[in-house]
């Protein structure tokens, strides 16, 4: 039986479908669900298992060059292993740090909703090097990033899932080092998937 699922962070259409995260080699494990400055995004875990889950949260370790976070990360526990969940492109809300939260309890059968920011707006920042491409200045993205200076087309939620080995962005261990190279599982994503989402598609589970 499954022990979790996890939901799309914002309703709306999915402006580039499964995709390899930063670093991952290959490995499908990202979406871009398009969006409006501001569009408030959350995290949504529901058990559906039969034993309690738990999530932390915290900082993404991506590398931001204008010095602004713009990335979370969700960190859930489960019988099926420990998988992490990553949201960015984001004015991110207070209360996260670059240490993990306390981990916070999902029972059997419910879910559990914790807000994570807002889109962020995104702009041409001369002299940033992209840090989803290999091109200076985000070439490939018209030159645009987001409040962080990560590389983005434009308003949207990056949501991804990784292992933290294969992708260089995602390494943190629970002693909050960004550079430990842990590997965590990897979830189940949603196919096919759909042109457009709600909040109860399911894109990732396991």
């Amino acid at each position: 039986m499954s022990s979790f699922v996890v939901y799309p962070g914002l309703a709306g259409r999915v402006s580039q479908g499964w995709h390899r995260d930063c670093g991952t080699g290959g490995t499908l494990s990202a979406v871009d669900i398009g969006g409006d400055v501001g569009d408030r995004v959350c995290f949504r875990v529901r058990n559906t298992g039969q034993t309690p889950i738990t999530y932390r949260y915290r900082y993404d370790c991506a590398g931001y060059p204008t010095g602004t976070r713009s990335g979370m990360m969700f960190m859930i526990d489960s019988t099926a292993g420990t998988y992490i969940i990553r949201y960015l492109h984001l004015n991110l809300d207070s209360g996260v740090s670059s240490n993990w939260s306390a981990a916070v309890s999902v029972p059997s059968g419910q879910t559990r909703i914790r807000s994570v920011g807002t889109l962020s707006a995104v702009s041409s920042k001369t002299g940033i090097k992209g840090y989803d491409t290999d091109e200076d200045n985000c070439d490939l993205m018209g030159g645009l990033t987001d409040v962080g200076g990560i590389c983005s087309s434009g308003p949207h939620l990056h949501q991804a899932s990784s292992n933290g080995q294969l992708n260089q962005c995602l390494q943190a261990n629970l002693a909050n080092n960004c550079s430990s190279g842990s590997r965590w599982s990897l979830p189940d994503l949603r196919d096919p998937l759909p042109a457009s989402v709600s909040t109860s598609t399911v894109l990732f589970s396991k």
